[in-house]
């Protein structure tokens, strides 16, 4: 009988693993074909031919823009004409896609590739932790055992299916950055700048596979009724035991009685799935984690998307600004400031301007001296340079804003004068002798007017 059992649980986990290959291969044959068209309409384009990872359309396709991916007047999904799932199967829809759709529906294919690869690299082990490991888990968390029970934690408390992931948390402390989170569906944690180490399948087929499996033991291992004829021939109880775990009735009325276990099965996945851990590709993951987020390339990739986000805003505030009608005079400038890792490259976006001009139509018949005389009197703010090379704006409101050489910008107002540091520090300076600094590392320094000090982090 314990043999028959065995076979037939080695039997659904054969029959769950094909069914995932199967869904995987699904997956992977409907990115070929979209990937293709996809890949010229991303931002930056991308030339077909070159290899791009899961992990890379996720990053591309994860947030949307209202001014650039807007439907087609003539989208056949927006006109419900043709689903998101029949995308690939549409020679008209690829020759001439529809950026928004394209998108939503390789970001979804590209998590499920991504949730899937990593599982399977997760399940590769035979949960041996490595040392190294160890010691991490005992610094972030305080012990593995710890690490191994919140993960389970997580796992089975779920509110709805999906994937609980092991992430590398950049913006926390360094003793705090080993994190277990939960995401809805398929989301991934890179759309929040969150590395994945490891993840947990809860999804609905995995819990679905667990459930037969228990039901299809629980039909094959309980004992015939003493009353019956089975209990006096083992041998036709044997027969018997065989033809009804076969049958779809039986196995459909030992799943109805399962509802009161789903906790213990939810729990039963999450604990198989930690055991069977390969903690030492976890460890290869955290290792990456650390080299990429300390990298240089990783900072000139953040400051050159903020560059061309900065820019892009500068040209949508002047334009709206010349389509409302406002004067706007050929000396005006938007100067873009990126906040960067080193001190050349914050000199050269230092002199990133964005200037804009207009030309006016003369209306009056007054001399081209005498009207820029006047828009000079009227001028507000009033600049001018002093002798040390920093430019300083007054306003007609008594406010004035000075502009450094070193890159620092100094507000002041009545009643608050703030400090922007070229490293990114700020100081808020108030009348009543207090101030607070905020710097870049995370700390608070708070100096009150009999001179005491706090610190704290705020971040």
């Amino acid at each position: 009988m314990l043999r028959k059992t065995s076979a037939l649980l080695c039997a659904v986990s054969a029959a769950a693993a094909a069914a995932a290959a199967a869904r995987a291969a699904c997956v992977a044959s409907e990115l070929q074909k979209l990937v293709p068209a996809l890949l010229p309409l991303l931002d930056p384009p991308v030339a077909n031919g070159e290899t791009v990872s899961a992990a890379h359309l996720i990053a591309a396709t994860g947030h949307t823009s209202r001014r650039n991916d807007v439907h087609l007047p003539d989208c056949p999904v927006l006109a419900r004409a043709l689903p998101l799932t029949a995308l690939a199967d549409h020679g008209a829809f690829l020759k001439r896609p529809c950026r928004s759709c394209l998108k939503r529906r390789v970001h979804f294919l590209s998590s499920e590739h991504f949730c899937m690869n990593l599982e399977e690299n997760c399940s590769r082990g035979d949960g041996s932790v490595p040392a190294e490991w160890e010691s991490i888990a005992a610094k972030q968390l305080g012990s593995f055992a710890r690490l191994s029970e919140e993960f389970v934690l997580y796992a089975k408390s779920r509110r709805e299916p999906g994937w609980t992931w092991l992430v590398y948390d950049k913006e926390r402390l360094e003793s705090q950055r080993l994190v277990v989170v939960n995401f809805p569906a398929n989301r991934v944690p890179l759309e929040l700048g969150l590395w994945p180490l490891a993840v947990i399948n809860m999804t609905e087929s995995r819990l679905m596979a667990a459930i037969e499996a228990k039901a299809t033991r629980t039909v094959a291992e309980s004992p015939p009724a003493p009353w019956s004829r089975a209990a006096r021939n083992p041998l036709a109880a044997a027969t018997l035991t065989t033809t009804v775990a076969g049958t779809t009735v039986a196995a459909t009325d030992a799943i109805g009685g399962l509802d009161g276990d789903l906790c213990s099965i939810r729990a039963q996945v999450a604990q198989e799935a930690v055991l069977e851990m390969n903690w030492d590709f976890v460890l290869r993951q955290w290792k990456q984690a650390e080299r990429y987020y300390t990298s240089v390339e990783r900072e000139n990739k953040i400051r050159a998307h903020r560059t061309k986000m900065e820019r892009e805003a500068a040209l949508a505030a002047m334009s709206k600004l010349r389509d409302s009608g406002a004067t706007i005079l050929t000396s005006d400038t938007v100067e873009i400031t990126v906040a960067g890792g080193n001190t050349a490259a914050k000199q050269d976006s230092q002199h990133q301007t964005v200037s804009a001009q207009a030309t006016q139509e003369n209306t009056s018949k007054e001399p081209k001296e005498e009207k820029a005389a006047v828009a000079a009197d009227n001028q507000d703010p009033h600049s001018a340079q002093l002798e040390d090379g920093t430019w300083q704006y007054t306003y007609q409101n008594g406010d004035v804003t000075l502009l450094r050489t070193d890159g620092t910008k100094v507000f002041k107002k009545s009643d608050l004068s703030t400090t922007v540091f070229a490293d990114g520090s700020t100081l808020y300076e108030y009348p009543n002798n207090t101030s607070i600094l905020d710097r870049v590392d995370g700390v608070r320094v708070t100096t009150f007017a009999d001179g005491t000090r706090k610190e704290e982090r705020y971040k």
